[in-house]
């Protein structure tokens, strides 16, 4: 029950999921597992099969894909209150990047399939979270149109 409540806790205090009550956030909570991620960790790997997904409580991850010289090229930074792994719980479960840990992260993380399960069953808290899930995607393409942005204006300047 400890680790309940300390899941409950961190889930609580993000503001991405703000909409959702007490109530739903315990029953978020009752799935979830908390775990501490030192620097340097890798959570999981593009190309992998995947199937959790995580609310980063704090620290950070660097989001990485491999280039076409077989580099690792960072995509975007996550903190505190992102979303990692979405496409565990509305794709096909394989990664398409890369989660570094660059500072000591804690997260919630979900089983992908346990969470379907109880969206499914829970339809007003499925509607909220989903809501929150669209919504940090929302962001995360604003990010890209922004960083896209910027590569066509350093071309365009040189």
């Amino acid at each position: 029950m400890a680790e309940t409540n300390d899941a409950y806790s961190c889930l609580r205090h993000m503001v991405s999921l703000a909409e959702l009550s007490d109530d739903e956030v315990l029953t978020l909570a009752s799935i979830g597992t908390m775990d501490c991620y030192p620097q340097g960790t890798i959570m999981f790997s593009e190309g992998d099969l995947h199937g959790k997904i995580y609310f980063l409580a704090s620290g950070s991850v660097r989001l990485q894909m491999l280039t076409h010289t077989g580099a690792r090229q960072t995509i975007l930074s996550l903190g505190a209150g992102d979303l990692l792994s979405w496409s565990s719980l509305v794709g096909d479960q394989i990664m398409t990047a890369t989660s570094v840990v660059v500072d000591d992260a804690l997260a919630v993380w979900f089983p992908a399939s346990r969470l379907k399960e109880l969206l499914e069953t829970q339809p007003v808290l499925g509607y909220r979270l989903m809501t929150a899930v669209a919504q940090a995607l929302s962001r995360r393409l604003l990010a890209t149109r922004l960083q896209l942005l910027d590569l066509y204006d350093d071309i365009g300047s040189k």
